[in-house]
C-alpha cells in the first residue's frame, strides 16, 4: 500500500495548477500540459522558490531587508545571476548586483586599488542578478574550508647548492683565520665534496647510480636543501545536502519545480545565432544566510557561485512513494510523488579570498567587525 496524502493537506481537484499568486510572468514556465507560477513576496517581488512552503513566513509582521523573506526562522537564499547573453526571458534586479562585482566595487573604494587587475576582472560582468531565488532550511552541515596552495622548491644536488655551501664554509674559516693554517683548505674541501656530489648526481647513463657510488664511498647523502614556496590561493568550495519530505500535494509540486528550475540555471544553452557552434553559460548564484528577515553577519559571507553538481535521490531511505486518496492517476506532487528526495548541491566560488575581502577598505570598513557588519 502507497503512502497517502491525509486528506485535510491536499486538493483533489484535477487542475495542477499551484496556487494564483501575484509574480513576475516572464517566469512562467510549462511542464507539460502544467503551468507553474512561481510564488512572489508580495513586500519586495521576488519570485521565490521555497520549500518547506512556510519557511520565513511564520510571522509576516518582522520587517524584512531589501533581500529577505518576510518573518521569523533560520533559512538560506540563493539567489540566480543570468548570463548577460541568454536568450530565455528574465527579470533583471534594479539595485543588487552579483556579490563579486559588489566585492570588487568595495574593495576599490581606496584610490590606490581602483585599477587592480582583480577588480578590472570583476568588473568585466557577464551575469546579472535577477529577481529569482530558492529558499531553503539551513542544511546540517555548513563547513568552509579556506586552503592556500604551497609548493616544494629545493637547491640541493645543484651547483648553485653547492655554490652555496662552499660560500658557507668560506665565511666560517674567514672568522676563524687566524687560527686556520690553511685559510682555504677548509672551503675548498668543503666545495669539492660538494661539486662531487652534484657530479656524480649528473652522471650521464647511470641515472641514480651516481648517487649510490658517492654514498657508498663517502657514507654521506646530500641534503635536498627543502623550501616551502608560496603558490597561488585556491577557491572555496559548499557542499549542503538537504533532506527534503513534502507534507502536502501543493509543497511537494514546488518542491519539483524547485529542482526543475535549478537544473535549469545550472545548464548551459544553446546559442542559437552561431546554429550550435557556441554555448551560453549557466547561471551563477549568490548565496546568503538570514534569521528573523536579516543576514546573518555571523556566518562568514560566501562570494558569487557556480553551481557545479546537482544530486537528486529520489529514493534516499528506500523507494516509497504516496498515492492521492481515490486518484491513481499519477501528477505532480500528487500520486507517484516520492516521499523524500535527497538534495545535494556543490558550489565553486569564482573569486578567491585576499586582505581585502576581510580588512575592508572605505571609511566605515575598518569597524565593520566591530559594529557586526559583513566585511563583505
Amino acid at each position: 500500500m502507497e503512502p497517502q496524502f491525509n486528506s485535510p493537506d491536499i486538493n483533489t481537484t484535477t487542475s495542477e495548477t499551484v496556487g494564483t499568486y501575484s509574480s513576475i510572468s516572464s517566469f512562467t514556465v510549462s511542464y507539460g500540459n502544467e503551468t507553474e507560477v512561481p510564488l512572489a513576496v508580495e513586500n519586495n517581488n521576488l519570485s521565490i522558490y521555497r520549500f518547506p512552503e512556510n519557511i520565513g513566513t511564520e510571522n509576516p509582521a518582522v520587517v524584512s531587508s531589501s533581500y529577505a523573506v518576510s518573518g521569523t526562522g533560520h533559512y538560506l537564499m540563493l539567489f540566480a545571476n543570468v548570463q548577460r547573453r541568454t536568450q530565455y526571458p528574465y527579470t533583471a534586479d534594479p539595485v543588487n548586483k552579483p556579490t563579486r562585482v559588489e566585492n570588487a566595487n568595495r574593495i576599490a573604494g581606496s584610490s590606490d586599488a581602483t585599477y587592480d587587475i582583480n577588480y578590472l576582472i570583476s568588473n568585466i560582468n557577464n551575469t546579472i542578478r535577477t529577481t529569482e531565488a530558492f529558499v531553503l532550511h539551513i542544511p546540517d552541515t555548513v563547513a568552509y574550508s579556506s586552503r592556500q596552495q604551497y609548493d616544494e622548491f629545493g637547491i640541493g644536488g645543484t651547483v648553485a647548492g653547492a655554490a652555496l655551501t662552499g660560500a658557507g664554509s668560506f665565511q666560517e674559516l674567514m672568522r676563524n683565520r687566524n687560527a686556520a693554517k690553511d685559510p682555504t683548505a677548509g672551503a675548498a674541501k668543503n666545495l669539492s665534496a660538494s661539486l662531487l656530489a652534484v657530479a656524480s648526481k649528473n652522471l650521464p647513463g647511470v641515472n641514480s647510480g651516481g648517487q649510490a657510488i658517492f654514498q657508498n664511498l663517502t657514507g654521506l647523502a646530500m641534503n635536498p636543501m627543502m623550501e616551502v614556496i608560496y603558490s597561488k590561493p585556491t577557491f572555496r568550495e559548499f557542499r549542503f545536502d538537504f533532506l527534503l519530505y513534502p507534507r502536502s500535494k501543493s509543497e511537494a509540486a514546488e518542491l519539483q519545480k524547485m529542482i526543475r528550475r535549478l537544473r535549469f540555471h545550472h545548464s548551459p544553452e544553446i546559442f542559437k545565432e552561431s546554429k550550435g557552434f557556441f554555448l551560453v553559460p549557466p547561471s551563477t548564484f549568490d548565496i546568503k544566510f538570514y534569521y528573523n528577515g536579516q543576514e546573518n553577519v555571523n556566518i562568514d559571507p560566501i562570494s558569487t557561485c557556480v553551481l557545479e553538481t546537482i544530486d537528486v535521490d529520489y529514493a534516499p531511505q528506500g523507494w516509497s512513494a504516496y498515492e492521492e486518496y481515490n486518484n491513481p492517476s499519477v501528477s505532480l506532487g500528487g500520486t507517484g510523488m516520492p516521499v523524500g528526495i535527497r538534495l545535494g548541491l556543490q558550489f565553486r566560488e569564482t573569486e578567491y579570498m585576499t586582505k581585502e575581502h576581510y580588512s575592508g577598505t572605505g571609511d566605515t570598513a575598518a569597524n565593520d567587525l566591530a559594529n557586526g557588519v559583513s566585511p563583505i
